[in-house]
Protein backbone atom coordinates (compact mmCIF):
# COMPACT_ATOMS: atom_id res chain seq x y z
CA UNK A 1 0.00 0.00 0.00
CA UNK A 2 1.14 3.49 -0.86
CA UNK A 3 0.04 5.60 2.00
CA UNK A 4 0.31 9.55 1.83
CA UNK A 5 -0.13 12.32 3.67
CA UNK A 6 -0.68 16.31 2.81
CA UNK A 7 0.86 18.57 4.89
CA UNK A 8 2.20 21.90 4.13
CA UNK A 9 5.47 20.85 2.77
CA UNK A 10 5.19 18.29 0.82
CA UNK A 11 9.13 18.02 0.32
CA UNK A 12 9.24 17.26 4.15
CA UNK A 13 6.21 14.66 3.20
CA UNK A 14 8.79 13.02 0.24
CA UNK A 15 11.88 12.62 1.96
CA UNK A 16 10.08 11.11 5.57
CA UNK A 17 7.48 8.77 4.07
CA UNK A 18 7.61 8.02 0.54
CA UNK A 19 10.64 6.74 -1.39
CA UNK A 20 10.35 7.53 -5.37
CA UNK A 21 9.66 4.71 -6.66
CA UNK A 22 6.34 4.52 -4.95
CA UNK A 23 5.41 7.81 -5.76
CA UNK A 24 6.00 7.26 -9.07
CA UNK A 25 3.76 4.07 -9.06
CA UNK A 26 1.27 6.06 -7.22
CA UNK A 27 0.85 8.87 -9.38
CA UNK A 28 0.85 6.41 -12.64
CA UNK A 29 -1.70 5.32 -11.27
CA UNK A 30 -4.09 8.35 -9.92
CA UNK A 31 -5.39 10.15 -12.02
CA UNK A 32 -6.84 12.31 -9.06
CA UNK A 33 -3.99 13.16 -7.82
CA UNK A 34 -3.91 16.26 -9.13
CA UNK A 35 -7.19 17.86 -7.40
CA UNK A 36 -4.81 17.25 -3.92
CA UNK A 37 -1.38 18.23 -4.90
CA UNK A 38 -0.94 21.75 -5.19
CA UNK A 39 2.89 21.32 -7.04
CA UNK A 40 1.70 18.95 -9.00
CA UNK A 41 -1.67 19.97 -9.84
CA UNK A 42 -2.20 18.75 -13.26
CA UNK A 43 -0.95 15.39 -13.40
CA UNK A 44 -3.46 13.39 -15.93
CA UNK A 45 -1.99 9.52 -14.94
CA UNK A 46 -1.12 8.94 -18.39
CA UNK A 47 2.82 8.51 -18.08
CA UNK A 48 4.19 12.37 -17.14
CA UNK A 49 3.16 14.89 -15.26
CA UNK A 50 1.90 17.68 -17.84
CA UNK A 51 3.41 20.69 -15.29
CA UNK A 52 5.53 20.39 -12.60
CA UNK A 53 5.85 24.06 -10.83
CA UNK A 54 9.96 23.88 -9.94
CA UNK A 55 11.07 26.08 -7.34
CA UNK A 56 14.57 26.01 -4.99
CA UNK A 57 12.81 23.72 -2.44
CA UNK A 58 11.32 20.71 -5.37
CA UNK A 59 13.92 21.29 -7.22
CA UNK A 60 16.30 17.98 -5.76
CA UNK A 61 12.60 16.57 -6.06
CA UNK A 62 12.47 17.08 -9.60
CA UNK A 63 16.12 15.51 -10.05
CA UNK A 64 14.57 12.55 -8.21
CA UNK A 65 12.10 11.57 -9.89
CA UNK A 66 13.45 12.31 -13.25
CA UNK A 67 16.08 9.57 -11.87
CA UNK A 68 13.84 7.00 -12.27
CA UNK A 69 13.04 7.58 -16.04
CA UNK A 70 9.23 9.61 -15.29
CA UNK A 71 9.06 11.91 -18.59
CA UNK A 72 7.56 15.35 -17.88
CA UNK A 73 6.58 17.74 -20.82
CA UNK A 74 6.89 20.79 -19.38
CA UNK A 75 9.31 22.14 -16.15
CA UNK A 76 8.40 25.59 -14.55
CA UNK A 77 11.36 27.64 -13.51
CA UNK A 78 12.11 30.68 -11.98
CA UNK A 79 14.89 33.33 -11.91
CA UNK A 80 16.99 31.39 -8.86
CA UNK A 81 17.07 28.27 -10.70
CA UNK A 82 17.86 28.87 -14.37
CA UNK A 83 21.49 28.67 -13.37
CA UNK A 84 21.56 25.62 -11.24
CA UNK A 85 18.98 23.77 -13.63
CA UNK A 86 21.37 24.42 -17.01
CA UNK A 87 24.45 23.44 -14.40
CA UNK A 88 22.64 20.41 -14.08
CA UNK A 89 20.32 19.44 -17.32
CA UNK A 90 17.34 17.67 -17.23
CA UNK A 91 17.14 14.53 -18.35
CA UNK A 92 16.42 13.43 -21.66
CA UNK A 93 12.83 12.60 -20.66
CA UNK A 94 12.05 16.12 -20.20
CA UNK A 95 10.10 17.55 -23.20
CA UNK A 96 9.35 21.00 -23.51
CA UNK A 97 10.80 23.47 -20.98
CA UNK A 98 8.18 26.15 -20.11
CA UNK A 99 10.36 29.32 -18.53
CA UNK A 100 7.91 30.93 -16.18
CA UNK A 101 9.24 34.30 -14.53
CA UNK A 102 8.14 34.11 -10.83
CA UNK A 103 10.47 35.75 -9.37
CA UNK A 104 11.42 36.41 -5.64
CA UNK A 105 11.78 39.74 -4.64
CA UNK A 106 15.96 39.90 -4.20
CA UNK A 107 16.90 37.04 -6.37
CA UNK A 108 19.71 37.57 -8.63
CA UNK A 109 19.37 38.23 -12.35
CA UNK A 110 20.00 35.72 -14.26
CA UNK A 111 18.08 35.56 -17.60
CA UNK A 112 21.32 34.81 -20.33
CA UNK A 113 20.98 31.15 -19.31
CA UNK A 114 17.50 31.13 -21.22
CA UNK A 115 19.31 31.78 -24.61
CA UNK A 116 20.78 28.35 -24.24
CA UNK A 117 16.92 26.46 -23.52
CA UNK A 118 16.34 25.99 -27.09
CA UNK A 119 13.03 24.04 -26.12
CA UNK A 120 11.37 26.80 -24.45
CA UNK A 121 7.45 27.12 -25.55
CA UNK A 122 6.49 30.15 -23.05
CA UNK A 123 7.79 32.65 -21.45
CA UNK A 124 5.84 35.06 -19.12
CA UNK A 125 7.29 38.27 -16.67
CA UNK A 126 4.75 39.97 -14.39
CA UNK A 127 3.90 43.34 -14.07
CA UNK A 128 5.93 46.12 -12.40
CA UNK A 129 3.94 48.68 -10.23
CA UNK A 130 1.07 45.89 -9.64
CA UNK A 131 1.65 46.04 -5.75
CA UNK A 132 4.93 47.83 -5.19
CA UNK A 133 8.66 48.46 -7.04
CA UNK A 134 11.68 47.63 -5.45
CA UNK A 135 15.06 47.56 -7.09
CA UNK A 136 14.52 43.93 -8.46
CA UNK A 137 11.67 45.55 -10.11
CA UNK A 138 13.69 48.12 -11.52
CA UNK A 139 15.84 45.78 -13.01
CA UNK A 140 13.95 43.76 -14.93
CA UNK A 141 12.62 46.74 -16.06
CA UNK A 142 16.07 47.91 -17.62
CA UNK A 143 17.81 44.82 -18.06
CA UNK A 144 16.19 41.65 -18.11
CA UNK A 145 13.05 42.22 -20.41
CA UNK A 146 14.76 44.03 -23.30
CA UNK A 147 17.17 41.37 -23.36
CA UNK A 148 14.52 38.74 -23.53
CA UNK A 149 12.45 40.69 -26.19
CA UNK A 150 15.96 41.07 -27.92
CA UNK A 151 16.27 37.71 -28.89
CA UNK A 152 12.57 36.27 -29.05
CA UNK A 153 13.80 34.81 -32.30
CA UNK A 154 16.44 32.39 -30.47
CA UNK A 155 13.60 30.38 -29.33
CA UNK A 156 12.40 28.36 -32.18
CA UNK A 157 9.32 26.66 -30.03
CA UNK A 158 8.36 29.96 -28.66
CA UNK A 159 4.70 29.54 -28.65
CA UNK A 160 3.47 32.03 -25.94
CA UNK A 161 4.50 35.41 -24.66
CA UNK A 162 2.92 37.34 -21.39
CA UNK A 163 4.43 40.15 -19.81
CA UNK A 164 2.55 43.23 -17.81
CA UNK A 165 5.59 45.64 -17.92
CA UNK A 166 4.98 48.94 -19.28
CA UNK A 167 8.64 49.98 -19.97
CA UNK A 168 8.47 47.43 -22.65
CA UNK A 169 10.36 48.73 -25.86
CA UNK A 170 7.52 48.52 -28.39
CA UNK A 171 9.86 49.43 -30.93
CA UNK A 172 11.93 46.49 -30.33
CA UNK A 173 8.81 44.48 -29.82
CA UNK A 174 8.23 45.38 -33.40
CA UNK A 175 11.38 43.96 -34.71
CA UNK A 176 11.46 40.87 -33.11
CA UNK A 177 8.17 39.40 -32.46
CA UNK A 178 7.04 39.33 -36.44
CA UNK A 179 10.37 37.44 -36.74
CA UNK A 180 9.05 34.76 -33.59
CA UNK A 181 7.29 32.41 -33.30
CA UNK A 182 4.91 33.29 -31.35
CA UNK A 183 1.21 32.59 -31.69
CA UNK A 184 -0.55 33.91 -28.64
CA UNK A 185 0.55 37.33 -26.85
CA UNK A 186 -0.99 37.96 -23.14
CA UNK A 187 -0.53 41.71 -21.98
CA UNK A 188 -1.58 43.37 -18.24
CA UNK A 189 -1.72 46.37 -17.16
CA UNK A 190 -0.32 48.02 -19.95
CA UNK A 191 -1.58 51.03 -21.22
CA UNK A 192 0.56 51.62 -23.82
CA UNK A 193 -1.40 48.67 -26.21
CA UNK A 194 -2.11 50.61 -28.91
CA UNK A 195 1.51 51.10 -30.52
CA UNK A 196 1.01 46.57 -30.32
CA UNK A 197 -1.87 47.10 -33.25
CA UNK A 198 0.11 47.37 -36.33
CA UNK A 199 2.56 45.20 -34.93
CA UNK A 200 0.27 41.87 -34.76
CA UNK A 201 -0.35 42.58 -38.41
CA UNK A 202 2.87 41.42 -39.10
CA UNK A 203 2.70 38.28 -37.13
CA UNK A 204 1.13 34.89 -36.87
CA UNK A 205 -0.02 35.71 -33.56
CA UNK A 206 -3.56 33.69 -33.62
CA UNK A 207 -4.43 34.73 -29.78
CA UNK A 208 -4.55 38.04 -28.01
CA UNK A 209 -4.79 38.71 -23.85
CA UNK A 210 -5.44 42.96 -22.96
CA UNK A 211 -6.52 42.37 -19.45
CA UNK A 212 -6.31 45.25 -17.15
CA UNK A 213 -5.14 47.73 -19.80
CA UNK A 214 -7.69 50.18 -19.53
CA UNK A 215 -9.24 50.18 -22.84
CA UNK A 216 -11.54 52.86 -23.99
CA UNK A 217 -14.14 52.71 -26.24
CA UNK A 218 -11.80 54.35 -28.87
CA UNK A 219 -8.97 51.19 -28.54
CA UNK A 220 -12.38 48.86 -29.42
CA UNK A 221 -12.97 51.19 -32.48
CA UNK A 222 -8.76 50.39 -34.01
CA UNK A 223 -9.32 46.79 -32.51
CA UNK A 224 -12.61 46.29 -34.77
CA UNK A 225 -10.68 47.75 -37.60
CA UNK A 226 -7.56 45.49 -37.22
CA UNK A 227 -9.56 42.31 -36.56
CA UNK A 228 -10.25 41.38 -40.16
CA UNK A 229 -6.16 42.25 -41.05
CA UNK A 230 -5.47 40.20 -38.21
CA UNK A 231 -5.17 36.43 -38.19
CA UNK A 232 -6.68 36.40 -34.22
CA UNK A 233 -9.46 33.79 -33.63
CA UNK A 234 -9.52 34.24 -29.33
CA UNK A 235 -9.47 37.96 -28.52
CA UNK A 236 -9.91 38.40 -24.66
CA UNK A 237 -10.45 41.94 -22.94
CA UNK A 238 -11.44 41.05 -19.39
CA UNK A 239 -11.08 43.25 -16.78
CA UNK A 240 -11.54 46.45 -19.53
CA UNK A 241 -13.71 48.88 -16.86
CA UNK A 242 -13.51 52.00 -19.48
CA UNK A 243 -15.65 50.30 -21.88
CA UNK A 244 -19.42 50.68 -22.59
CA UNK A 245 -21.72 49.07 -25.38
CA UNK A 246 -20.46 51.54 -28.05
CA UNK A 247 -16.88 50.04 -27.98
CA UNK A 248 -18.10 46.59 -27.82
CA UNK A 249 -20.71 47.37 -30.96
CA UNK A 250 -17.63 48.54 -33.17
CA UNK A 251 -16.05 44.71 -31.83
CA UNK A 252 -19.56 43.01 -32.74
CA UNK A 253 -19.88 44.91 -36.56
CA UNK A 254 -16.15 43.48 -37.27
CA UNK A 255 -16.77 40.67 -36.00
CA UNK A 256 -18.69 38.98 -38.93
CA UNK A 257 -15.51 39.86 -41.36
CA UNK A 258 -12.76 38.13 -39.25
CA UNK A 259 -11.78 34.79 -38.48
CA UNK A 260 -12.79 35.88 -34.98
CA UNK A 261 -14.12 32.19 -32.85
CA UNK A 262 -13.73 33.08 -29.45
CA UNK A 263 -14.30 36.07 -27.51
CA UNK A 264 -13.43 36.54 -23.27
CA UNK A 265 -15.37 40.02 -22.06
CA UNK A 266 -15.55 38.66 -18.60
CA UNK A 267 -15.24 41.06 -15.71
CA UNK A 268 -16.14 42.13 -12.29
CA UNK A 269 -19.38 43.16 -11.03
CA UNK A 270 -18.67 46.80 -11.34
CA UNK A 271 -20.25 47.12 -14.59
CA UNK A 272 -22.64 44.56 -14.88
CA UNK A 273 -25.34 46.03 -16.58
CA UNK A 274 -22.86 47.05 -19.11
CA UNK A 275 -21.71 43.95 -19.81
CA UNK A 276 -24.79 42.49 -20.16
CA UNK A 277 -26.31 44.58 -22.94
CA UNK A 278 -22.82 43.91 -24.63
CA UNK A 279 -23.77 39.86 -24.45
CA UNK A 280 -26.79 40.73 -25.77
CA UNK A 281 -25.42 43.32 -28.83
CA UNK A 282 -22.75 40.24 -29.70
CA UNK A 283 -25.11 37.84 -30.06
CA UNK A 284 -27.15 39.97 -32.29
CA UNK A 285 -24.73 41.02 -34.53
CA UNK A 286 -23.00 37.53 -34.96
CA UNK A 287 -25.27 35.34 -35.72
CA UNK A 288 -23.79 34.64 -39.29
CA UNK A 289 -19.85 34.71 -37.81
CA UNK A 290 -17.44 32.66 -37.22
CA UNK A 291 -17.80 32.89 -33.66
CA UNK A 292 -18.18 30.01 -31.55
CA UNK A 293 -17.79 31.01 -27.83
CA UNK A 294 -18.32 33.54 -25.68
CA UNK A 295 -17.85 34.28 -21.93
CA UNK A 296 -18.99 37.02 -19.88
CA UNK A 297 -20.02 37.82 -16.13
CA UNK A 298 -23.06 39.18 -14.49
CA UNK A 299 -23.44 39.33 -10.98
CA UNK A 300 -25.65 38.43 -9.18
CA UNK A 301 -26.75 35.65 -11.22
CA UNK A 302 -30.25 37.01 -12.83
CA UNK A 303 -33.15 35.65 -14.44
CA UNK A 304 -32.66 37.69 -17.21
CA UNK A 305 -29.09 36.31 -17.77
CA UNK A 306 -29.98 32.72 -17.28
CA UNK A 307 -32.65 33.29 -20.24
CA UNK A 308 -30.28 34.66 -22.44
CA UNK A 309 -27.41 32.49 -21.89
CA UNK A 310 -30.57 30.04 -22.85
CA UNK A 311 -31.49 31.82 -26.19
CA UNK A 312 -27.77 31.52 -27.39
CA UNK A 313 -27.03 28.03 -25.90
CA UNK A 314 -24.88 27.57 -29.12
CA UNK A 315 -22.26 30.38 -28.29
CA UNK A 316 -21.28 29.05 -25.20
CA UNK A 317 -18.69 26.21 -26.35
CA UNK A 318 -16.77 23.91 -23.69
CA UNK A 319 -17.86 25.55 -20.91
CA UNK A 320 -19.98 24.74 -17.80
CA UNK A 321 -23.58 26.44 -17.87
CA UNK A 322 -25.11 26.88 -14.44
CA UNK A 323 -28.67 27.97 -14.33
CA UNK A 324 -29.87 29.47 -10.36
CA UNK A 325 -33.51 29.91 -11.20
CA UNK A 326 -36.56 28.64 -12.15
CA UNK A 327 -38.92 29.60 -14.61
CA UNK A 328 -40.60 28.21 -17.30
CA UNK A 329 -39.65 30.37 -20.02
CA UNK A 330 -36.23 29.10 -19.45
CA UNK A 331 -36.94 25.65 -19.21
CA UNK A 332 -39.02 26.36 -22.71
CA UNK A 333 -35.81 27.99 -23.85
CA UNK A 334 -33.65 25.28 -22.59
CA UNK A 335 -35.52 22.88 -24.35
CA UNK A 336 -35.80 24.13 -27.47
CA UNK A 337 -32.14 24.65 -27.73
CA UNK A 338 -30.28 21.92 -25.74
CA UNK A 339 -29.54 20.27 -28.93
CA UNK A 340 -27.47 22.94 -30.75
CA UNK A 341 -25.44 23.70 -27.50
CA UNK A 342 -22.14 22.76 -27.28
CA UNK A 343 -21.27 23.00 -23.68
CA UNK A 344 -19.78 20.52 -21.29
CA UNK A 345 -21.87 20.41 -18.72
CA UNK A 346 -25.20 22.03 -17.54
CA UNK A 347 -26.04 22.53 -13.68
CA UNK A 348 -30.20 22.69 -12.78
CA UNK A 349 -31.44 24.29 -9.54
CA UNK A 350 -34.87 22.07 -9.13
CA UNK A 351 -36.82 22.78 -6.07
CA UNK A 352 -40.10 20.81 -7.80
CA UNK A 353 -40.60 18.92 -10.93
CA UNK A 354 -41.34 20.69 -13.70
CA UNK A 355 -43.06 19.37 -16.56
CA UNK A 356 -40.35 20.37 -18.81
CA UNK A 357 -37.91 18.32 -16.57
CA UNK A 358 -38.27 15.14 -18.89
CA UNK A 359 -38.05 17.62 -21.78
CA UNK A 360 -34.83 18.94 -20.56
CA UNK A 361 -33.36 15.40 -19.57
CA UNK A 362 -34.57 14.07 -23.47
CA UNK A 363 -32.28 16.51 -25.02
CA UNK A 364 -29.76 16.41 -22.71
CA UNK A 365 -29.08 12.52 -23.51
CA UNK A 366 -29.69 13.25 -26.98
CA UNK A 367 -26.63 15.72 -27.04
CA UNK A 368 -23.08 13.82 -26.97
CA UNK A 369 -20.95 17.15 -25.94
CA UNK A 370 -22.68 17.57 -22.78
CA UNK A 371 -20.65 15.29 -20.72
CA UNK A 372 -22.08 15.97 -17.26
CA UNK A 373 -25.05 17.23 -15.69
CA UNK A 374 -26.07 18.27 -12.24
CA UNK A 375 -29.42 18.57 -10.44
CA UNK A 376 -28.91 21.25 -7.55
CA UNK A 377 -31.87 20.83 -5.36
CA UNK A 378 -33.33 23.70 -2.79
CA UNK A 379 -34.13 23.26 0.45
CA UNK A 380 -37.52 22.32 -0.22
CA UNK A 381 -36.69 19.39 -2.46
CA UNK A 382 -34.40 18.50 0.29
CA UNK A 383 -36.96 18.23 2.77
CA UNK A 384 -39.46 16.41 0.94
CA UNK A 385 -41.40 13.22 1.84
CA UNK A 386 -40.94 9.65 0.49
CA UNK A 387 -44.26 10.62 -2.02
CA UNK A 388 -42.80 13.91 -3.43
CA UNK A 389 -39.32 11.45 -3.90
CA UNK A 390 -40.38 8.87 -6.25
CA UNK A 391 -42.07 11.79 -8.07
CA UNK A 392 -38.73 13.00 -8.20
CA UNK A 393 -37.10 9.90 -9.59
CA UNK A 394 -39.88 8.75 -11.39
CA UNK A 395 -39.17 11.88 -14.29
CA UNK A 396 -35.48 11.12 -14.17
CA UNK A 397 -35.78 7.71 -14.51
CA UNK A 398 -36.36 7.19 -18.10
CA UNK A 399 -33.29 8.98 -19.05
CA UNK A 400 -31.08 7.69 -16.59
CA UNK A 401 -29.10 4.83 -18.53
CA UNK A 402 -28.96 7.18 -22.01
CA UNK A 403 -27.20 9.81 -20.53
CA UNK A 404 -24.02 10.29 -22.00
CA UNK A 405 -22.45 11.63 -19.08
CA UNK A 406 -20.01 10.71 -16.55
CA UNK A 407 -21.09 12.52 -13.81
CA UNK A 408 -24.68 12.39 -12.50
CA UNK A 409 -24.95 14.50 -8.89
CA UNK A 410 -27.70 13.81 -6.79
CA UNK A 411 -28.67 14.78 -3.39
CA UNK A 412 -29.19 13.11 -0.63
CA UNK A 413 -28.18 9.25 0.39
CA UNK A 414 -32.02 8.29 0.33
CA UNK A 415 -32.39 9.47 -3.40
CA UNK A 416 -28.99 8.55 -4.44
CA UNK A 417 -29.82 4.74 -3.37
CA UNK A 418 -33.22 4.86 -4.86
CA UNK A 419 -31.42 5.69 -8.54
CA UNK A 420 -28.34 3.95 -8.25
CA UNK A 421 -30.47 1.00 -8.55
CA UNK A 422 -31.10 1.34 -11.83
CA UNK A 423 -27.55 2.01 -13.04
CA UNK A 424 -27.46 -0.95 -14.95
CA UNK A 425 -24.28 -2.48 -16.45
CA UNK A 426 -25.41 -0.75 -19.70
CA UNK A 427 -25.59 2.42 -18.58
CA UNK A 428 -22.48 5.20 -19.16
CA UNK A 429 -23.30 7.10 -15.88
CA UNK A 430 -19.50 6.79 -14.62
CA UNK A 431 -19.38 9.11 -11.81
CA UNK A 432 -21.77 10.33 -8.70
CA UNK A 433 -21.55 13.12 -6.71
CA UNK A 434 -23.57 12.26 -3.52
CA UNK A 435 -24.44 15.62 -1.28
CA UNK A 436 -26.20 13.83 2.51
CA UNK A 437 -28.94 15.28 3.59
CA UNK A 438 -28.90 13.44 6.83
CA UNK A 439 -27.21 14.49 10.23
CA UNK A 440 -25.57 10.66 10.15
CA UNK A 441 -24.91 8.31 8.12
CA UNK A 442 -27.05 5.26 8.15
CA UNK A 443 -25.05 1.91 7.99
CA UNK A 444 -27.71 0.39 6.26
CA UNK A 445 -27.56 2.86 3.02
CA UNK A 446 -24.28 1.88 2.27
CA UNK A 447 -24.58 -1.45 2.66
CA UNK A 448 -27.62 -1.04 -0.12
CA UNK A 449 -25.48 1.19 -2.34
CA UNK A 450 -22.74 -0.79 -2.50
CA UNK A 451 -24.80 -3.11 -3.74
CA UNK A 452 -25.85 -1.66 -6.88
CA UNK A 453 -22.51 -0.23 -7.25
CA UNK A 454 -21.70 -3.84 -8.31
CA UNK A 455 -24.62 -3.61 -10.98
CA UNK A 456 -23.08 -0.34 -12.62
CA UNK A 457 -20.80 1.10 -14.27
CA UNK A 458 -19.66 3.83 -11.72
CA UNK A 459 -15.75 4.37 -11.39
CA UNK A 460 -16.11 7.05 -9.23
CA UNK A 461 -17.69 8.19 -6.11
CA UNK A 462 -17.90 11.40 -3.94
CA UNK A 463 -19.78 11.77 -0.88
CA UNK A 464 -19.55 15.31 0.46
CA UNK A 465 -20.18 17.35 3.56
CA UNK A 466 -23.24 17.14 5.29
CA UNK A 467 -23.07 13.96 7.28
CA UNK A 468 -20.77 13.29 10.60
CA UNK A 469 -18.90 9.88 10.06
CA UNK A 470 -18.07 7.47 12.67
CA UNK A 471 -15.50 5.30 12.53
CA UNK A 472 -17.67 2.50 12.13
CA UNK A 473 -19.04 3.93 9.15
CA UNK A 474 -15.91 4.41 7.10
CA UNK A 475 -14.64 1.32 7.51
CA UNK A 476 -17.61 -0.62 5.54
CA UNK A 477 -16.81 1.75 2.99
CA UNK A 478 -14.07 -0.99 1.70
CA UNK A 479 -16.68 -3.05 0.19
CA UNK A 480 -17.58 -0.07 -2.10
CA UNK A 481 -14.68 -1.58 -3.53
CA UNK A 482 -15.78 -5.42 -3.88
CA UNK A 483 -17.29 -6.60 -7.17
CA UNK A 484 -17.19 -3.06 -8.39
CA UNK A 485 -15.56 -0.90 -10.59
CA UNK A 486 -14.84 1.96 -8.15
CA UNK A 487 -11.19 2.77 -8.42
CA UNK A 488 -11.65 6.38 -7.06
CA UNK A 489 -13.61 7.80 -3.72
CA UNK A 490 -13.88 10.95 -2.09
CA UNK A 491 -15.15 11.44 1.19
CA UNK A 492 -15.75 14.83 3.83
CA UNK A 493 -14.79 12.51 6.56
CA UNK A 494 -14.96 14.99 9.51
CA UNK A 495 -15.70 12.57 13.10
CA UNK A 496 -12.68 9.76 12.11
CA UNK A 497 -10.12 8.87 14.14
CA UNK A 498 -6.64 7.32 13.43
CA UNK A 499 -8.32 3.64 14.77
CA UNK A 500 -10.68 4.52 11.84
CA UNK A 501 -8.54 5.12 9.30
CA UNK A 502 -6.68 1.84 10.66
CA UNK A 503 -9.32 -1.02 10.57
CA UNK A 504 -10.34 0.74 6.82
CA UNK A 505 -6.76 0.00 5.80
CA UNK A 506 -6.64 -3.37 7.05
CA UNK A 507 -10.81 -3.87 5.00
CA UNK A 508 -8.77 -2.99 1.97
CA UNK A 509 -5.89 -5.15 2.64
CA UNK A 510 -7.94 -7.98 3.06
CA UNK A 511 -9.94 -7.46 -0.42
CA UNK A 512 -6.78 -8.53 -2.55
CA UNK A 513 -6.80 -6.26 -4.83
CA UNK A 514 -5.05 -6.25 -8.52
CA UNK A 515 -5.69 -3.08 -9.37
CA UNK A 516 -5.04 0.42 -7.55
CA UNK A 517 -7.37 2.47 -5.77
CA UNK A 518 -7.06 5.71 -4.40
CA UNK A 519 -9.11 7.28 -1.30
CA UNK A 520 -8.92 10.77 -0.24
CA UNK A 521 -10.40 11.29 3.17
CA UNK A 522 -11.19 14.93 3.34
CA UNK A 523 -11.52 16.91 7.08
CA UNK A 524 -8.70 14.28 8.63
CA UNK A 525 -5.56 15.53 8.05
CA UNK A 526 -5.94 18.39 10.88
CA UNK A 527 -7.10 15.95 13.62
CA UNK A 528 -3.55 14.76 15.42
CA UNK A 529 -3.69 11.35 13.26
CA UNK A 530 -0.18 9.95 13.16
CA UNK A 531 1.27 7.90 10.23
CA UNK A 532 3.79 5.81 12.29
CA UNK A 533 0.29 2.65 13.45
CA UNK A 534 -1.32 3.53 9.83
CA UNK A 535 1.86 2.43 7.78
CA UNK A 536 2.23 -0.57 9.93
CA UNK A 537 -1.24 -1.68 7.87
CA UNK A 538 0.11 -0.93 4.14
CA UNK A 539 0.39 -4.09 1.73
CA UNK A 540 -2.25 -3.66 -1.26
CA UNK A 541 -1.82 -1.23 -3.88
CA UNK A 542 -3.85 2.01 -2.17
CA UNK A 543 -3.21 5.05 -2.32
CA UNK A 544 -4.56 6.88 0.86
CA UNK A 545 -4.67 10.46 1.56
CA UNK A 546 -5.67 12.14 4.66
CA UNK A 547 -6.28 15.74 4.20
Amino acid sequence: MNLTTLPNDIHYLLAQYMDMQQLVKFSLSCRYFYEFYAPFRKLYGNGYWPETRCNKDNYQVLKNIQKQGFSFKTVVIGFPLIREILANPPAESVGITIALFEYDHGAPIDWEPLLECKDITRISFPPVNRRYESSFDRDIAVDTIPGIIKNLSVWKKLFVLEFGNENVDFNMLAETLPQSSVVELNISYGRRVQELFPIIERTNIKRLGLEHCKLTDQDLLQIGGYLEKWKIEKLSLSYNHGITEEGISAIANAITKSNLQFLDLSSYAGCNRVTFELAKTIFEKTKVSKLRGFNFMVYPHTLEKDRLIAEYLQFFAGTNLYFEHEDELLYSLLVKNLKNSNANSIELKISKVLTQLPQILNGISNNSKIHSVYFKASETLLNTTNEDDLEFTNAVLPYINSFYIPTFEINGIRRTRMLLQHFTKKSNVREVDIIPTTAEIDLNDLDMIAEYLRNSNVYSIKIKKGIAWSDKAITKIAQFYKGTKINSMEIDAQGVTQDGIIRLAEELNSLNLSEWIFINLKGTGHRGIKLDGIFAAQKSQIGLVIQ
